[in-house]
């Protein structure tokens, strides 16, 4: 059988720099673009943070079409309805302007103008896409999905409840942009829960089964923004340096994770997400905590680094309970930003966990990376363990 070694994937071009987005137009001009759609949302519209780089756009001699009603639980029936959008249009490159959200449309809607007719829901899974699409440019707005950096495509599957993810090799950016002043207006709620989901994929990415050497310095790096820099952008928005720590943060534990997938705790999140309708930051930090406890015994010495990394000493402690003090790193860090626990706070039931459970497990490709195996069981016993507040 033929080896191909270890393959490790990211964008084309990664920019960075405060207000490098505001010079947009002129990095284009070389790339003979003339026609762009930028694919945003109601919130981005509203406070106008995009009107500097479409002005950017036109002052360069580029026409720029705009769809912002991506929602922040962004359904298979709206990338849908961005796809025609795009049909129709015929841009050069599309422009994901945003969070997680318009980015992961933007990315789906794009690849599929190559793909016309496509049925997204039997594109589920990994390389499943048969050709690639429009060119995109990613420039994120808040500090946590590392969107930018992948080529995964979350969408709610309405009808059965569930999110479903779409990973694909062409759904890689040509371009991205990372501007700090673009997340300086982003309210402390919103950098806390962005700003966790970031850690939880730097930490699922470091544990996980696929890692490598490359994704791991990459992983380690983003925890060590994280606890450097998540509470000071949190305290204070304006925060320059930590606002571009953290976007920084963001973008290597999506260039991690890409190439490793995510963890338990994202599987969990993807159905407990679904059938309560929370975001996605909310819920993977809801089901953290009881995924890594569960996970602690298969990656002990890891888990023991990440609790070393935010400062908890593990000298004179055994390998696990040294490892163990990475929970209460990771529960400290979300308590410290007023994060409340407990799935119950946020519309959850216990009963409904027998219904979650074979949801949850759908998600193969997570449950694939995650260090330690589950089977049904065990997956009811995390999200019941999803219940209360934390540390227990």
């Amino acid at each position: 059988m033929a080896n191909f070694g270890t393959v490790f994937a990211s964008p084309g071009f990664i920019r960075v720099g405060k207000g490098i987005s505001r010079s947009l137009g002129e990095l284009l001009k070389p790339r003979n673009v003339c026609k762009v759609m930028f694919v945003t949302d109601p919130g981005i519209a509203a406070l106008k943070l995009d009107e500097p780089v479409r002005k950017s756009l036109e002052e360069a001699g580029i026409a720029v079409a705009v769809y912002n009603q991506v929602g922040a639980d962004p359904t298979l029936d709206q990338a849908k309805e961005v796809i025609a959008l795009l049909t129709a249009d015929k841009p050069d490159l599309v422009i994901g302007f945003g969070g997680g959200s318009s980015i992961d449309v933007a990315k789906i809607a794009a690849v599929m103008t190559g793909n016309p007719g496509g049925d997204l829901r039997k594109l589920v899974g990994v390389n499943l896409v048969p050709n690639p699409g429009l060119p995109t440019l990613f420039i994120p707005t808040t500090a946590g999905t590392g969107s930018e950096a992948t080529n995964i495509s979350i969408l709610n599957d309405v009808e059965r409840q569930v999110k479903l993810g779409i990973v694909s090799e062409f759904m890689y950016a040509h371009t991205v942009l990372i501007d700090p002043e673009l997340t300086l207006s982003l309210p402390p709620r919103m950098t806390s829960w962005t700003g966790l989901d970031a850690l939880i994929h730097a930490i699922e990415a470091y544990v996980s089964r696929a890692a490598t050497p490359l994704t791991d310095c990459l992983a380690v790096r983003a925890i060590e923004l994280i606890a450097k820099y998540l509470r000071k952008a949190y305290a204070d928005g304006a925060n320059v340096e930590a606002r571009e720590g953290m976007l920084t943060a963001s973008l290597l534990a999506g260039m991690a994770f890409t190439n490793t997938q995510c963890g338990g705790a994202h599987a969990c999140a993807m159905a407990a997400g679904a059938r309560y309708h929370l975001a996605h930051g909310l819920a993977t930090t809801l089901m953290l905590p009881a995924t890594m406890e569960y996970n602690l015994i298969a990656a002990p010495e890891k888990y023991r680094h990440i609790a070393e990394i935010f400062g908890y000493h593990t000298a004179g402690l055994s390998l696990y309970d040294g490892a163990a003090l990475s929970v209460r790193a990771v529960t400290d860090l979300a308590k410290s930003m007023d994060f409340v626990f407990g799935l119950e706070n946020y519309g959850g039931a216990e009963a409904h966990v027998k219904e979650m459970a074979p949801l949850t497990l759908l998600n193969a490709r997570l449950w694939n990376s995650n260090p330690r195996a589950v089977d049904q069981a065990q997956v009811e016993k995390i999200l019941l363990r999803s219940f209360g507040d934390w540390p227990k």
